[in-house]
């Protein structure tokens, strides 16, 4: 009965890219800010300082000035503001934490997975959950978003685990949720869908022509 639930390729990679999106972007904000606007700034100012020498000849002497330092000879256009060039710090700023953000989520999701043996359920934070150690599964979310979960006792204190089956590969998921719907009349009750434990009564499962044909999916923010 050994299943293990690792991160599914199509969620892990998703944070990844908009870490790589955001980090490059960082990137290219703040070499424009620091080295490819200053540069374009001083050689518009250039022009404009040899436009106020030499009115009349500018745009030959111009040529002569680009040549000689190794300028575009095109005629610059009016020189950028000292703000543009701190929006581009400031645009930087912005995407480096949320993509430094993203990338911590993506590293960390890598090592993610949910297993379940004959003891009961286990997690890649070290948790070991005995079955008797459950008391309550919260699928008030399966149906819609392919989400549960089970909260059991932990040291004597309350903890959760999750289930998610967007996050998750969705087979070994689906296997974990049928074990406990199987146990649930022995040791656990479920808060929606299932009865408490104990009960006499079956389990009240959906009609299959109820649910989704499609695989549930999650909001990667849940």
């Amino acid at each position: 009965m050994d299943v293990k639930a690792k991160i599914r390729p199509g969620y892990i990679w998703r944070p990844g890219l908009i870490a790589l999106a955001l980090l490059g972007f960082a990137g290219y904000f703040f070499y424009d800010g620091a080295i490819a606007y200053p540069y374009k700034q001083n050689i518009q100012l250039a022009y404009q300082q040899l436009q106020e020498e030499y009115p009349e000849s500018s745009n030959e002497r111009w040529i002569q000035m680009a040549t000689e330092n190794g300028w575009d000879t095109a005629i610059p256009s009016a020189p950028m503001s000292d703000m543009s060039i701190t929006t581009q710090f400031i645009c930087g700023f912005i995407c480096l934490p949320i993509g430094i953000y993203f990338a911590f989520g993506f590293l960390s999701a890598l090592r993610w997975w949910v297993a379940m043996d004959d003891n009961g359920l286990k997690d890649h934070r070290g948790r070991d959950i005995p079955w008797e150690a459950i008391e309550s599964v919260d699928t008030s979310r399966w149906k819609t978003k392919g989400i549960a979960w089970v909260h059991f006792k932990n040291n004597d204190q309350s903890d959760k685990l999750l289930l998610d089956d967007w996050k998750f590969e969705t087979k070994p998921i689906g296997d974990i949720m049928k074990e406990l719907e199987n146990r649930s009349l022995a040791n656990i009750s479920l808060e929606t869908d299932t009865l408490e434990a104990g009960s006499d009564h079956p389990i009240d499962e959906p009609d299959p022509a109820e649910r989704p044909t499609t695989t549930s999916q999650s909001d990667p923010t849940t």
